[in-house]
C-alpha cells in the first residue's frame, strides 16, 4: 500500500491478486490542533534559521576583531624583539669596555 501525504485528499494504491491497482480516494481531516502545531512548528523552524544566520553574521564579526587583534599582537612582538636586539647589543658594548662603541659623538653627525 502507497499513500501520498501531501495533499488533504490523498490516494492509496492496491494491490490485488491479478496484479491490478485499485486507486481509492481518502480524505484527511485535519482538526485545528493539528494545523496550529503545523504553524508553530514552521514558525519555530524559521526562527532557528534566523538565530542561525545571526549566530553567523556574530562568528564572522568575531573573527574579524581576532584578526585585527592578531595582527596588533604580532606588530608588538616585532617591536619587542627590535627592542631586545638593541639592549642585547648595548649591554654587549659596555662589557666590551670599547671605547669606540661608546663614543656617541662619533654616531651623531
Amino acid at each position: 500500500m502507497i499513500s501520498n501525504k501531501s495533499s488533504a485528499c490523498s490516494s492509496v494504491a492496491l494491490t490485488t491478486s491479478n496484479d491490478q491497482q485499485i486507486r481509492k480516494k481518502k480524505n484527511i481531516l485535519k482538526s485545528k490542533d493539528n494545523i496550529l502545531k503545523n504553524t508553530n512548528k514552521k514558525k519555530q523552524r524559521i526562527t532557528k534559521i534566523l538565530s542561525d544566520e545571526t549566530s553567523l553574521s556574530k562568528h564572522q564579526t568575531s573573527q574579524d576583531i581576532q584578526t585585527s587583534i592578531n595582527s596588533i599582537d604580532i606588530e608588538q612582538k616585532q617591536q619587542n624583539s627590535s627592542t631586545d636586539n638593541l639592549i642585547i647589543l648595548l649591554t654587549q658594548g659596555l662589557q666590551s669596555n670599547d671605547s669606540n662603541l661608546l663614543d656617541v659623538s662619533k654616531f651623531i653627525q
